[in-house]
């Protein structure tokens, strides 16, 4: 999948990086709103700057990243799935190099995450690695759940 996402495709991509560690020292992905623990196949990382790409890569709220072979990314966007869908996340939209999942947060309004998983060539790194980048949006309006 080295076609992962091209720099007018890749919605919100951005700088930056927000994760701590929780009691125990293993880090987690987004504190406090999703607290994914961090997959084997994978280490957190400081999210690439894309704003060059222009004001659609600029950051719409928190987020943090992950670093992996670009050849594990598709099972791992798969496993950071399956950990929300249990947290009660809803996978709504995407496609490729990106998905969407929400929750809802009253009667019309809901939190989303946008996954979005970036080649190691577009963002600096090596050709045989990958970015995942979890961004967070806590006030948005719901899509019809594709579950």
């Amino acid at each position: 999948m080295r076609t992962l996402v091209s720099g007018a495709v890749a919605v919100g991509v951005l700088a930056g990086c927000t994760t701590t560690a929780r009691t125990n020292g293993e880090p987690v992905i987004l504190p406090g709103i999703l607290d994914l623990e961090v997959a084997a196949s994978s280490q957190l990382t400081t999210c690439p700057d894309l704003s060059a790409y222009g004001q659609e890569f600029e950051a719409r709220g928190p987020r943090a990243c992950v670093e992996t072979a670009i050849d594990s990314i598709d099972s791992l966007m798969a496993t950071y799935v399956r950990s929300l869908r249990l947290k009660g996340w809803a996978m709504v939209g995407g496609a490729g190099p990106q998905f969407w999942i929400e929750r809802s947060t009253d009667a019309d309004r809901c939190e989303r995450v946008d996954l979005t998983g970036l080649p190691g060539e577009l963002v600096g790194r090596a050709e045989d690695r990958a970015i995942l980048m979890f961004e967070h949006d806590a006030d948005q309006s719901c899509m019809k759940s594709a579950q």
